[in-house]
């Protein structure tokens, strides 16, 4: 399978143009503090795609993860469509857009958990997903009792997922709240139980307002940067859980 094949499709062009360009058969860490929209930004970017994907929502319950996607749909605001819900507002409809993503709500999910639902996404629909989402590592119930240690057991085990399943896999993670200034990307060093070694692409995020930054902490497919001080700004509407490319795009509706 050629690189043209293996490369996912862009949802973000300046992403692609930093040289961070996401492919099937790897794993990609998504990294950031608590309440950065690292959970956010993955359903934006897996919904974008179109691809045959199987989302392992633990740290986020259903109810939270419909009304994320609904918002990004229909362009209501989360509020509108809390509102629309007790009002009896059908909203199914909506989410036939995004009915590429089968979701997982299980909260503490084991790995063996992980090939068992893979295995039936496959049987299900004839084929491996093309994208797996753990949101987020750790979430996983690892089988070793050492906290740290155990999170290295699982993305050892993400890794031979990938090698069978040939998914590109989206692991979502924390950094260390030990920074001062959480509005820029932290160092691959912040990243909590050193998990660094086996991804091959890690995305450090921060967000500062209406700004999603993005910096490629380590690339094995471009330019990577372990300080995290060059990255890629992207724009958010929270309230409507969508991305825009630039500050105009987001102040005209332009949506990415």
């Amino acid at each position: 399978m050629g690189p043209a094949i293996q490369q996912l499709p862009t949802v973000f062009p300046t992403l692609e143009q930093a040289g961070i360009r996401l492919r099937r058969g790897t794993v990609t860490m998504i990294a950031a503090t608590p309440a950065s929209l690292k959970s956010m930004l993955t359903l934006y970017w897996v919904g974008r795609m179109g691809l045959p994907t199987l989302f392992f929502s633990a740290d986020t319950d259903e109810y939270e993860s419909m009304k994320r996607a609904t918002a990004m749909v229909t362009g209501e605001t989360q509020d509108q469509i809390e509102a629309g819900i007790a009002a009896g507002v059908d909203y199914a409809p909506a989410l036939t857009h995004l009915s590429h993503i089968r979701w997982v709500f299980e909260t503490d999910p084991t790995y063996r958990d992980l090939e068992l639902e893979t295995a039936a996404f496959a049987e299900a629909y004839g084929q491996f997903p093309s994208i797996i989402v753990i949101d987020n590592l750790m979430n996983v119930v690892p089988e070793n009792d050492n906290e740290w240690m155990g999170m290295r057991d699982t993305t050892k085990a993400l890794k031979r997922l990938v090698r069978i399943t040939g998914s590109s896999v989206f692991v979502l993670h924390h950094n260390s709240e030990s920074e001062k200034d959480n509005s820029k990307p932290a160092a691959r060093v912040k990243l909590q139980g050193k998990v660094s070694q086996l991804p091959e692409v890690i995305l450090s995020i921060a967000r500062s307002d209406n700004e999603m930054r993005i910096a490629a902490v380590k690339n094995r497919f471009g330019p990577g940067d372990a300080s995290g001080e060059r990255y890629v700004t992207l724009y958010v509407d929270p309230s409507r859980c969508t991305f825009y490319l630039s500050r105009h795009d987001m102040q005209s509706g332009r949506a990415a």
